[in-house]
């Protein structure tokens, strides 16, 4: 009953109090964010984006700003920005559309490496062959060019970040893909020292480098 009469208050009409009465607990939400009608009427009409919304802790402004932009919105999404990358997104819109591709490329080269390294697919030779990364909180041990490319496009918990120069990233990131694609012969003291590169090493370089195309 109080819910239904938030509803009238709102000036809801039948068909948005249907889909209020569908989604009680999303509907607390609206209210207790403080949306107006305007913008609960989007949400209602758009539950699983103000799902993802809610899921990312917006607050009224930002989630004021996400239904605004929902194009915006879905490119961060499909990004995996989270709460702190969304929210700096949003601040700077022009600078994220101008940047997004070039992201959507680093963003390539993220899945690329977490599907490896989830698989074991990065092998590191010899002694201090290989750098620590963290992923999913764990610490993982990759090749050294991988560690640094990972370094560029994440932040200190393996999330995917919004970087402040985004051209440097990528120069750099491509770089280390194009200067380690390069198979590097077997010796016994490049093995020692984890200075050779194994084909699906070698492999995995190429495809990342690829990736920036």
């Amino acid at each position: 009953p109080e819910q239904f009469t938030q509803m009238q208050e709102l000036g809801l009409n039948k068909a948005y109090i249907k889909k209020a009465l569908d989604k009680p607990e999303q509907f607390t939400q609206m209210q207790e964010l403080g949306l107006n009608k305007a913008y609960i009427k989007k949400a209602l009409d758009k539950p699983e984006q103000f799902a993802q919304m809610q899921a990312l802790g917006l607050n009224k402004a930002y989630t004021q700003k996400a239904f605004d932009n929902p194009e915006q919105f879905a490119q961060m999404q499909g990004l995996g920005l989270n709460k702190t990358y969304t929210q700096k997104a949003f601040d700077n819109p022009e600078q994220f559309a101008n940047n997004y591709q070039k992201l959507l490329k680093l963003h390539t080269v993220y899945n690329s490496i977490v599907s490896k390294v989830k698989k074991n697919e990065f092998d590191v030779h010899g002694f201090g062959g290989g750098n620590t990364i963290t992923l999913d909180g764990e610490q993982k041990t990759v090749p050294r060019g991988i560690s640094k490319i990972w370094s560029e496009i994440t932040d200190e918990h393996g999330n995917f970040k919004l970087m402040d120069d985004v051209d440097s990233a990528l120069k750099n990131s491509k770089s280390q893909a194009n200067n380690r694609k390069s198979s590097r012969g077997a010796t016994v003291v490049s093995i020692f020292f984890g200075s050779y590169r194994d084909p699906k090493l070698k492999k995995a370089y190429n495809e990342i480098s690829q990736s920036f195309d």
